[in-house]
């Protein structure tokens, strides 16, 4: 909590610097008339089993808490946002793992933590520009808070967009994050700890019509460089009909003397080839086709991509995204693995005739040719899920959905690939209920 007090003191002092702006009725106005006040509650469950190592197996179920308040404009232009997060404990067994709670220094699992989440100031000084200075939540083509805990990860920085016509250009820079786990604000690392100062982004979207393009830069300071572009186009077949066609092309690059051996250690096979801690580099490429057909009350899409050397999803210590490629997992792993070849096949069907708010779907990707980062004698692989993902948003009570998803990933290799894992079957449950006062 008190690493949050910086932020908390630059709000109270934005607030007190807009007073003068505006008068004590429209203050009245912003704090209390035209304010937002609202509870989120989030049911989660985990529950993991690995074949292989039925010793970490292990399953979480907690309640989470987001109470958000949100002021209305302050002399037109401000808002102020705050949000604390609470995150208790309901059923734990098994192994200790950073899943839905943190683990203390003794490994032990601990019960329950509460934090500040979000805590911006929000800025529109004029027509078509907004900036958000403080912890904030960020989705972006190549990093993005997660969705697949009872809280996401919020950052510390400052965004910004801006759009002009048809095109939205962004900027974004962050330099401390606070985990969906737990409830520290902390640097960003490499996984051998050493300190990345900050993480910069800058992009740009162009929608217009049918067409929707979207090109990003990532630079992770002094450690690595990510740059990605992607496109959709769609085309109308008639009533209840469409076909949406998509491609994406996407780099990471060693950036810097924070990539040595062992930074990475998750994705990438270095340490085959020299000390941890020697320097090390990386040129992976990654690129994709997809297709989704959209029949009535039917979806069904195919997607294939390919890569040179290993694309590396993580942009610092502990980070899981974004990964933009449409043959990944979304929990578990990354499918971007040196050489690479990943095919996509699903089928989505929405109930909605029968059950108001129901849709269930089906996916199966398979990743093989898989080579050692280094050198393929030293190990191949492929590696395959299956998912059935059901959601449910009920008409009968606004504001509540359920998600389930069921995934089974099998990995298979001789050598060593670090990004071939484990086989591991994942359950995952979320219900959401949203309260606005």
């Amino acid at each position: 909590m008190r690493r949050h007090h910086q932020s908390l003191l630059f709000l109270a002092v934005t607030t007190a610097a807009t007073t003068p702006l505006a008068n004590a009725s429209e203050l009245q106005d912003a704090f209390v008339e035209d304010a937002n006040l609202s509870l989120q509650s989030r049911f989660a469950t985990i529950t993991r089993e690995f074949k292989e190592a039925p010793q970490t197996d292990r399953e979480q179920s907690v309640l989470g808490l987001r109470f958000k308040y949100e002021t209305g404009k302050i002399a037109d232009s401000i808002r102020l946002v705050t949000s604390i997060y609470h995150v208790e404990e309901v059923y734990t067994s098994g192994a200790a793992a950073n899943d839905l709670l943190p683990v203390n220094p003794a490994g032990d699992q601990e019960e329950r933590f509460t934090k500040f989440g979000e805590a911006y100031v929000e800025l529109t000084p004029f027509k078509n520009f907004s900036a958000k200075v403080g912890y904030q939540p960020i989705k972006s083509l190549l990093k993005s808070s997660s969705g697949q805990r009872a809280i996401p990860d919020t950052y510390q920085g400052i965004s910004a967009a801006y759009k002009l016509g048809d095109v939205t250009l962004y900027s974004q820079w962050y330099n401390k994050w606070s985990r969906r786990h737990d409830k520290d604000s902390e640097k960003f690392t490499t996984d051998l700890g050493a300190e990345i100062d900050h993480i910069w982004i800058n992009g740009l979207t162009y929608k217009k019509d049918a067409l929707t393009v979207d090109a990003e830069i990532l630079k992770s300071a002094n450690f690595l460089q990510k740059t990605g572009l992607r496109a959709s186009y769609y085309w109308p077949l008639g009533e209840d009909q469409r076909f949406t066609a998509k491609a994406g092309v996407f780099t990471s690059d060693d950036d810097g003397s924070l990539f040595v051996v062992g930074a990475e250690a998750g994705e990438l096979d270095d340490e085959d080839a020299a000390a941890v801690g020697s320097p090390s580099n990386n040129n992976g490429f990654g690129a994709y086709v997809q297709g989704i057909w959209d029949y009535h009350d039917w979806k069904f899409t195919t997607a294939v991509s390919k890569f040179d050397e290993t694309w590396i999803e993580d942009n610092h210590s502990g980070d899981h995204g974004t990964n933009p490629f449409p043959t990944r997992s979304i929990i578990f792993p990354d499918f971007s693995n040196s050489n690479e070849t990943a095919y996509l096949v699903g089928v989505e069907y929405d109930w909605h005739k029968w059950v108001p708010g129901l849709s269930t779907a089906f996916n199966y990707s398979k990743g093989e040719d898989i080579e050692n980062s280094v050198d393929k004698s030293l190990g191949e692989g492929s590696e395959n899920y299956r998912e059935i993902f059901i959601k449910y948003n009920p008409n009968w009570l606004k504001g509540l959905a359920f998600q389930w998803r069921i995934h089974d990933y099998r990995g298979k290799k001789t050598g060593n690939v670090d990004g071939v894992k484990g086989d591991d079957f994942d359950n995952r449950i979320f219900v959401d209920y949203t309260y606005k006062f």
